[in-house]
């Protein structure tokens, strides 16, 4: 749904369907929604543009001056993903807005997002990640704006033992693959974040412990010290406000 229209665009124009658009992504930090961001754009070879926090700093005036600049360099791009990572900094309701740059942001973002979906065959994918939906002010979820909404939910337990492969490679290890799923099992509830911290930290014990550098290696005792040391980041009661409000 999100970028099945950038492989046939012609298809896609000749159906009316909108090539680009507003996607938000929602779920608990640290399960990799900047990633798919990333691999998105990747996959369509389209420029990457970030807009952080950064944007509201400096002089007044400023901001709206960056965010003006952002939008006209998207009309040289022939395809962008355009990105707001925490996107409930810039995306907040009205009512909530900490400062007065935000309320004067706000509905130019407004204006330039309408402005660019209008354009149905621009090649622009507009993606949010955030962690606090409940804090995004519901005009941006109306039809037209960030009107695909997907939850990014906790690996499971294939998803850990693959994470847990990725943070392995290029690393010397003892681990075989029953006792990658048997890790795999006692991380439940967390975060991709979570088990690369793990296998960092375990990583440096190895690194401790070293006799000569032929020994030196991760091993399955090193993991599960880590995990006993590390809780998950991200609590259930975090977990099922997020897919409550997703729901």
């Amino acid at each position: 749904r999100i970028f099945a229209p950038f492989e046939d665009q012609k298809a896609a124009s000749d159906l009316g369907l909108r090539i680009g658009g507003g996607t938000l992504l929602v779920g608990p930090p640290g399960t990799g929604k900047t990633l798919i961001a990333m691999s998105i754009a990747k996959h369509i070879q389209a420029k990457f543009i970030d807009i952080s926090p950064s944007i509201i700093l400096g002089f007044p005036g400023e901001a709206e001056r960056r965010l003006e600049n952002i939008f006209s360099a998207l009309e040289k791009e022939p395809r962008a993903i355009l990105f707001f990572d925490e996107a409930e900094w810039i995306l907040s309701k009205r009512g909530e807005q900490p400062s007065s740059v935000m309320q004067r942001i706000t509905p130019l973002l407004l204006a330039q997002l309408s402005r660019l979906y209008k354009e149905r065959t621009r090649p622009i994918i507009v993606i949010a990640a955030t962690n606090k939906p409940q804090k995004i002010d519901p005009a941006f979820l109306r039809p037209g704006r960030f009107d695909k909404i997907f939850y990014v939910g906790l690996p499971d337990a294939k998803a850990r033992g693959q994470i847990i492969k990725l943070q392995l490679r290029n690393r010397r290890h003892q681990l075989k693959e029953e006792q990658i799923d048997e890790i795999a099992k006692k991380l439940e509830g967390y975060t991709g974040a979570d088990i690369e911290h793990i296998i960092d930290e375990a990583a440096f014990i190895a690194f401790e412990g070293r006799i000569s550098n032929n020994e030196v290696s991760i091993r399955e005792e090193y993991i599960d010290n880590t995990i006993r040391k590390i809780s998950p980041s991200v609590t259930l009661e975090e977990v099922e406000e997020i897919k409550r409000w997703f729901k």
